[in-house]
């Protein structure tokens, strides 16, 4: 555990979040020096295409990642490609920035919005509504995907609490 002196010189991170896709594109979100929310998604197939939403990250003052975790559902093939899909841009985002990682768990940052429960259809409906709202409140953004909205929740999940890097 760190004292409080070391916490006040840590320098703070900016966190770019990813929610990564199987069969979709990946999505992204950061905030930059002015308070600005840039999101978009990118296929992890595509090794250009992320390094320059890292690289371009990284000048808008990003300087950590967060990803969402995995947890082993119904379906480990989806499980085990998700995994594949999370290194994959954990590697192109330290080969493009330089930069570590964390994985923040789907409960950790959903329970940090006030998501209780487990993931029936329906509080995952409701899990996406609330995520869909705190992302609009957060960003000023209308205009957002479903997994952008998750990927600003977990990059202000990581902004806010500062997890301990991986």
């Amino acid at each position: 555990m760190k004292t409080q002196q070391e916490n006040s010189t840590m320098a703070v991170r900016n966190f770019i979040g990813i929610d990564p896709a199987y069969g979709k594109p990946c999505a992204y979100a950061y905030e930059d020096h002015s308070f600005v929310w840039h999101h978009g998604e990118f296929s992890s197939s595509d090794p250009h295409e992320m390094t320059k939403i890292f690289k371009t990250a990284k000048k808008h003052g990003v300087n950590a990642l967060a990803i969402e975790g995995q947890y082993l559902g119904k379906n480990p093939k989806v499980f085990q490609q998700l995994s594949i899909v999370s290194e994959r841009v954990r590697i192109y985002a330290m080969l493009s920035m330089g930069i570590q990682a964390v994985t923040i768990a789907p409960r950790t940052w959903q329970s940090a919005i006030a998501v209780q429960g487990t993931y029936t259809a329906k509080k995952h409906d409701d899990i996406i509504r609330l995520a869909r709202w705190y992302a609009i409140g957060a960003s000023k953004l209308h205009h957002l995907t479903e997994d952008e909205c998750c990927a600003i929740c977990i990059a202000q999940y990581a902004n806010l609490y500062q997890p301990e890097l991986d």
